[in-house]
């Protein structure tokens, strides 16, 4: 499937918009969802998708998103679970270490669970 322009630019928007905490308005004319929900996919930004634009997500996108952005959630605080759980044995067994990009990354982020880069690198 070829993604038009008029849905690259509207999903370059929603990002721009979720990081700069604006809201994202409806977009004007017609748009192919469907690629939208390619390139969120392929980016792995469906959760920031939703966020943005669950009030005026066609019908038959709105589940679709929304399970995502469930999971994306979900997802997230496992990784914070498994973190502690890392952080807790290495600082048990007095081992030095820090983490980069990840869960660091995230915190940045105006919903750090929406960062869907699912890494946490430890440095020991």
């Amino acid at each position: 499937m070829q993604t038009g322009t008029i849905e690259k630019r509207f999903f370059l928007s929603v990002l721009a918009d979720h990081l700069n905490r604006r809201k994202t308005p409806a977009p004007e004319g017609s748009l192919d969802w469907n690629a939208v929900l390619t390139l969120a996919e392929q980016h792995e930004v469906r959760g920031m998708v939703y966020h943005q634009c669950q009030a005026f997500l066609p019908e038959l996108y709105r589940a679709r998103f929304s399970q995502l952005y469930a999971a994306e959630l979900y997802y997230y605080q496992n990784r914070l679970a498994l973190f502690r759980d890392v952080s807790a044995a290495l600082t048990a067994a007095n081992i030095p270490f820090f983490t980069v990009k990840g869960l660091d990354a995230a915190a940045l982020y105006p919903i750090p669970a929406l960062r869907t880069m699912g890494d946490c690198d430890i440095v020991v």
